[in-house]
């Protein structure tokens, strides 16, 4: 008994829920989809389907069309509609509900409505609206919008869109309201709401054209064409042409076309001084763009803009709007939007203008695609070589500094006080002003453009050398020849005060003795194995090198033992080294994979590893042997590009099946580009800085590495990818060889050989090394031999007891 008793409760459940589903769905809460497309859990009992198409129906159509004969199936389905004029004809639902179409031979979009007469007169064919407007005529959405946009409080308005005169109307009934500055373009339907019979002709309005001179009026300057006597003020012409709207206005509300909304809330929210409340109809996912938060995906210019000059942005009326409340009806949702902005935009106690930060934003937001996940340096280094090079002041990476901006976060995580921030110093440089304040960022000459002509018989000559490149060829304390070394003298370089220019360029002079420069190579290895392995990598290097060496080691993966044996092999082998880290950025997508997170230590921070006195950094993975002299490849002209890499050998045709980059995705992406491999690369730093590459692989990456399945080669794949935006200087195929990928014959011309795996025979790197490589053994048991040494002298002596 107790069990059906029950299921009898649960059958009442299930059955009042039902109702419910029905009565929420009976009049469609989705805008243009109607209740009759509802499925899933959410799919109605045949017969309230059917009531429900007929509410969606009369909600719509009203009264105008019967459905007594209408026996609704689907929405693909015609039904049976009789039309007052012209009898029955069928139509699918879906074209019915949703697109809006009515009797085929009245030939006309025609929505009755509860406002006069002469509404529905408008929107006849010889007056629809022709700007895409989507005219209010709901006088209780319009009461509504005017209580918000007042609050009680006593103002002029300004409406953008004028329209039927629904919502001009209801302000001016509005004891709050002192008056009404209005815009309408489409002349058409505002001489109808304003001739004899018109809803606000009985406010007496004064109807002017935009005044030519609409583009330069200040806001004060507005006062001058507002003479008269009226409430409200008509002004035909296009809103958009003005510069600002009339002082006396600080309430803006209108129901604004959904194709220039961006253009519309920009203006509004940069006038100058700041507007106190903005009130619009717009579209719902415009509105939703606008309240969007930083690191969104919808967050964008219009949104950061809103964050920073309003201290208030929500919803004005909760819910979406019913399309019956505009004609023609709209075939998307609107909503209602409430801005309420701060007095002014202060930074540090100054004022900052919103016009500098729109502009701001428009560079820094205004983009597509994977410039979006760039770091605030790249982009703004990127905007500048391509359309601001006059916009932005030349020291805009101090003002990055000044405003404590992290260069390499994205503008789309950056929040509200950070752009208003870097706005203020920008502003304090002369950004966004006719003028520029000269200030002293920098104690080093800038760099100067100068227009030359070679002199007959000159033509081959090197005019210039950059400081640091590896060109230059000096011995310490001889100034430069030629062009370079008289600017020098003359802006601080070589001459009387040569002391002085010794103890500040000491640090590079250290790195040239006697002609023979400083090569700088950069390696990483994790466990026993790849230390070893690193070992004897430095000392082929060595062996094959005459100039000096520095060796840079990445600090995270490296074993205590190792560290600790390094300074050992560094003074056996006279070479130098340092150990170099960085923490990895919160805003970049982190890697869990140890194995992938070296591979990214290897290409995505080059450009703040190092120091910023190393010009160039040859990579070498620690499972090679070096067989060739490095400088050979530390001279190597790059060909403009920031950095080369050898390219995957394509010579031995018993792993053919294994070329990944020559089938699928690789092969339609390279093109006739080829795949390069990242076990030995050259980086020219200086040129890497300079054009901010490193910001745009962390952009990149930042983009692929959301999906876990790209990047499978993260150090070579990334750059590969990236090579059709970053090109890639291909190095001579000799400077890597490898058995699995080349040829027995090109192992004679090999200057380096790289222990990669075989994927058909997996043998392991030891056993493959003394197979392949004759001088292997005796590099081993060098390093060996030195090791021992190490640790003997590291032990304690017998009896536990250490002399001191």
């Amino acid at each position: 008994m107790a069990s059906l008793t029950l299921g009898g409760r649960r059958r009442g459940v299930q059955s009042a829920m039902r109702s419910c589903a029905a009565r929420r769905f009976g009049a469609s809460t989705r805008g243009d989809f109607a209740t009759t497309s509802l499925t899933g859990s959410m799919r109605l009992h045949p017969g309230h389907r059917k009531q429900a198409f007929k509410a969606d129906c009369t909600r719509i159509w009203g009264n105008l069309f019967d459905y007594t004969y209408s026996q609704y199936k689907d929405n693909h389905t015609p039904v049976a509609i009789k039309c007052q004029k012209h009898g029955t004809f069928w139509m699918k639902p879906r074209d019915h509900i949703q697109r809006r179409l009515g009797c085929p031979k009245c030939g006309s979009l025609f929505v009755p409505g509860s406002l006069q007469e002469r509404a529905a007169v408008m929107l006849t064919t010889e007056s629809m609206p022709s700007l895409g407007q989507h005219i209010l005529r709901s006088r209780q959405l319009a009461s509504q919008i005017a209580s918000v946009a007042l609050k009680g409080e006593e103002s002029w308005v300004v409406e953008v869109g004028v329209g039927a005169g629904a919502l001009t109307t209801a302000l001016l009934q509005s004891p709050s309201c002192e008056g009404v500055v209005g815009f309408e373009l489409d002349e058409r339907i505002l001489s109808q709401a304003m001739e004899k019979g018109g809803v606000i002709r009985r406010y007496h309005p004064i109807s002017r054209d935009v005044p030519e001179v609409a583009r330069t009026l200040s806001r004060e300057a507005w006062e001058d064409h507002l003479v008269g006597s009226s409430r409200c003020f008509v002004f035909k012409g296009d809103f958009l042409s003005c510069r600002a709207v009339p002082s006396r206005c600080q309430v803006a509300v209108g129901n604004i076309p959904y194709r220039i909304s961006t253009a519309v809330v920009s203006k509004l929210l940069c006038q100058e001084p700041l507007m106190h409340r903005i009130v619009l109809t717009l579209q719902a996912e415009f509105v939703r763009k606008l309240l969007a938060k930083p690191g969104s995906i919808k967050f964008g210019r219009v949104s950061a803009l809103v964050q920073a000059l309003c201290s208030n942005a929500q919803f004005a009326i909760p819910g979406i709007l019913p399309p019956d409340v505009f004609s023609p009806p709209p075939r998307v949702d609107s909503a209602v939007v409430l801005l309420e902005l701060h007095d002014a935009l202060r930074h540090k106690g100054v004022e900052v203008s919103a016009a500098a930060l729109d502009q701001l934003l428009r560079l820094l937001l205004d983009v597509r695609g994977p410039s979006r996940g760039l770091g605030l340096e790249a982009r703004l280094t990127e905007v500048e070589e391509q359309v601001a090079s006059r916009i932005l002041p030349e020291t805009w990476r101090l003002a990055m500094a000044r405003a404590g901006v992290d260069p390499a976060k994205p503008a789309v995580a950056m929040g509200p006080a950070e752009f208003v921030a870097l706005t203020a110093e920008l502003c304090n440089l002369g950004f966004a002003s006719g003028t520029r304040r000269a200030l002293v960022s920098s104690y080093i000459t800038p760099p100067h453009q100068l227009r030359v002509r070679l002199k007959p018989g000159k033509s081959h000559d090197d005019l210039f050398v950059e400081e640091g490149s590896s060109k230059v060829k000096r011995k310490q304390g001889q100034p430069v020849a030629g062009l370079l070394g008289a600017l020098q003298s003359i802006w601080g370089g070589y001459g009387k005060d040569s002391k002085a220019s010794d103890e500040v360029n000491a640090p590079a002079k250290k790195e040239l003795a006697d002609g023979e420069e400083t090569i700088h190579i950069f390696s990483v290895a994790s466990g026993h194995l790849y230390e070893k392995l690193l070992s004897i990598m430095i000392l082929s290097v060595r062996n094959n090198t005459k100039n000096p060496l520095h060796f840079w080691f990445i600090d995270n993966f490296l074993s205590p033992k190792f560290k600790a044996f390094i300074p050992q092999l560094a003074a056996r082998y006279d070479f130098k080294y340092d150990f170099v880290t960085y923490k990895w950025p919160s805003w970049l997508n982190p890697q869990s994979e140890k194995q992938r997170l070296i591979w990214a230590y290897k290409i995505l921070f080059l450009d703040v590893l190092f120091p910023q006195d190393v010009p160039k950094i040859i990579f070498i993975d620690a499972d090679q042997v070096v067989r060739a002299d490095v400088k050979e490849l530390w001279d190597l002209d790059l060909k403009g590009n920031v950095y080369g890499f050898v390219p995957m050998g394509d010579s031995n045709p018993d792993t053919e099946g294994f070329r990944f980059w020559k089938q699928g995705y690789w092969k339609s992406h390279l093109g006739n580009k080829p795949y390069h491999i990242s076990a030995l690369f050259v980086v020219d730093l200086i040129e890497f800085r300079r054009t901010s590459i490193g910001e745009s692989l962390r952009g990149v990456y930042n983009q692929l590495s959301r999906d876990p399945n790209s990047l499978a080669n993260l150090d070579q794949d990334l750059p590969n990818f990236a090579q059709h935006q970053v090109p890639i200087f291909t190095l001579p195929s000799e400077w890597l060889w490898c058995e699995t990928w080349c040829s027995q014959e090109s192992k004679k011309t090999a200057k380096t050989i790289d222990l990669c795996q075989n994927p058909l025979t997996k043998e392991p790197k030891i056993v493959m090394a003394k197979r392949i490589i004759a001088e292997w053994q005796t590099y081993h048991d060098e390093v060996q031999h030195l090791q021992s040494e190490f640790e003997a002298a590291a032990a304690p002596p017998p009896g536990g007891k250490v002399e001191l």
